[in-house]
């Protein structure tokens, strides 16, 4: 007996020790990997690696580092965030975090003001409003988020996803009345959902509505026993703990002293409750100002643009904004200029300038730099990004070329498979395509709904006329009263002209036919029938 636990004891330090040599080689591996530039196949390791070792700041900070260095700064910042939380006080991942964090709010920056571009193309398309939503809310700013969001939901139906997200930025801005109806909504919509009854449960509790929060945590857990959040939340109601845990997708590190926020924040608070007062967003711009706070006082004058854009008091401020706006841009153009001239195939400065000078409305000097990198490096997201640069330069043609040599070349990328669709409409040609990769988009992505109207648009060109009205049929509910009447209508007008046009074809066939009984009747009463 004595030897058998003898044997047992020394088989469990073995298999320890082994298990502790194979994390160890994993870690390697993983930097021998980064060290090559091989960023895919050391993720792959490291996710292996965090998942048996999740209390290891390094394992954490190395796979922030493969996806920074891949441009996926989101992702980075997680897992850097994530490593700075086991280890507080560790100066290099402070320093990668902070990097990172710059780098993904610059593009969500960009990003934004790229939206507002599309919605000052076309207003109607809900997904911009969405997208800069999403955009604000990375960023921390939750009262701009649910602004945005709030403009989303006037034009389509949130998925359950966006509710998660949408009642996240409501419980960071302290509206919790608002977002019980929603959820309330939302899980007569979707009953089997646990995180929305979760979600639920919480703004119950909140509002001290502890019966029902009580029975929305139970249904969670009966639906997703041991989630967490409704675990927690159950325990809150009992009076066992002080705190929830639903996801906190963002924190922001902001060396900015309490008192020279707090006109600030009391400001966007007020405007939230009360939007419409243009009294209180010009002392937002003037105290944003005060702390150079560029961006955001510009976003608050393009708000009151329509309205005072011939107002002394917004033309002063509007040339101040655009003044240091300007200013701060022209210095880091330069420099991304110095960059590229050291170094000509550096992509990330390629790409910040690119976007820096699409921001000053100078589409043919980024289109230039894009061009100049390509001839240099066969990349497909530069090409990629020089299609997008050549659509919003009204450049139809140029951005379908580069975007066929993609698809071309297998580039999997829904979003480029999406825009050749559009273009291919846009151009009323290839219009077979159009409709193959507007159905090939939707089949990933089935209730996008400006996809799904571009798809209407490319079966009525195609004279589909029924295949039209079946897709009208089937997502009827994402669009309004007027515009499915507008579909409608087109349907309709499409299929007169159509059999119209075969009526026509059909008479002249007609005529053409030797022996037939109407050519016969003209022929009777033709000046050559009647000898005249």
């Amino acid at each position: 007996m004595k030897v058998l636990s003898a044997l047992f004891i020394s088989a469990f330090f073995t298999l320890i020790s082994f298990s502790q040599t194979n994390q160890s080689k994993l870690l390697d591996d993983s930097k021998s990997l980064i060290s090559s530039g091989r960023y895919g196949e050391a993720i792959e390791l490291l996710n292996r690696y965090v998942a048996s070792n999740p209390q290891s700041d390094e394992g954490f900070n190395l796979r922030g580092i493969c996806h920074e260095r891949r441009g996926n700064y989101e992702q980075a910042v997680y897992d850097y965030r994530t490593a700075i939380r086991i280890s507080p006080n560790d100066k290099i991942i402070s320093e990668n975090l902070k990097r990172a964090e710059n780098d993904w709010y610059r593009l969500l920056y960009n990003q934004i003001e790229g939206y507002k571009r599309e919605i000052a193309i076309n207003p109607s398309v809900a997904k911009n409003y969405l997208e800069i939503g999403k955009c604000y809310k990375n960023l921390g700013e939750w009262s701009e988020a649910e602004i945005w969001y709030d403009l989303y939901l006037e034009k389509d139906e949130a998925s359950a996803d966006e509710m998660l997200r949408y009642t996240e930025i409501l419980a960071k801005n302290n509206h919790i009345q608002k977002g019980e109806p929603y959820l309330k909504n939302f899980v007569e919509k979707y009953p089997d959902d646990h995180r929305l009854w979760s979600r639920y449960g919480y703004f119950l509790y909140w509002l001290g509505k502890t019966n029902l929060s009580e029975k929305a945590f139970i249904r969670s857990l009966e639906i997703r026993p041991f989630f967490k959040e409704a675990l927690d939340g159950l325990d809150l109601v009992r009076g066992k703990k002080s705190f929830y845990t639903f996801n906190d997708t963002t924190y922001r590190y902001r060396k900015v002293p309490a008192g020279k926020v707090y006109l600030i924040d009391k400001y966007f608070k007020s405007l939230q409750k009360n939007p419409a007062s243009d009294e209180l967003r010009f002392k937002l711009i003037e105290e944003l100002l005060k702390y150079n706070r560029i961006e955001e006082a510009y976003q608050q004058l393009e708000i009151l643009k329509e309205k005072y854009c011939s107002n002394e008091k917004y033309i002063v401020l509007s040339s101040e904004v655009i003044k240091k706006r300007n200013e701060i841009i022209d210095l880091e153009i330069a420099e991304l200029k110095k960059n590229l001239t050291d170094n000509p195939s550096d992509k990330n400065s390629l790409l910040r300038l690119a976007e820096l000078l699409s921001f000053q409305n100078k589409l043919d000097a980024a289109i230039t730099y894009l061009k100049n990198y390509l001839e240099l490096n066969d990349d497909d997201d530069i090409r990629f990004k020089l299609a997008k640069y050549y659509l919003w330069n009204s450049d139809l043609c140029e951005s379908k070329r580069h975007l066929e040599i993609l698809l071309g070349k297998n580039y999997n990328n829904p979003e480029a498979e999406l825009l050749l669709a559009k273009i291919y409409l846009l151009l009323d040609t290839e219009l077979e395509k159009s409709e193959y990769l507007f159905e090939k988009y939707l089949s990933g992505f089935p209730d996008d709904k400006e996809s799904i109207a571009g798809l209407i648009e490319v079966k009525l060109k195609l004279q589909n006329f029924d295949e039209a009205q079946k897709v009208l049929k089937d997502k009827n509910l994402l669009f309004s009263s007027a515009e499915i009447e507008s579909f409608n209508s087109k349907i309709t007008r499409g299929l007169r002209a159509f059999e119209s046009g075969i009526s026509e074809e059909t008479r002249n066939l007609q005529a053409r036919i030797p022996g037939n009984a109407a050519t016969q009747g003209r022929a009777r009463f033709s000046p050559q029938a009647s000898g005249k």
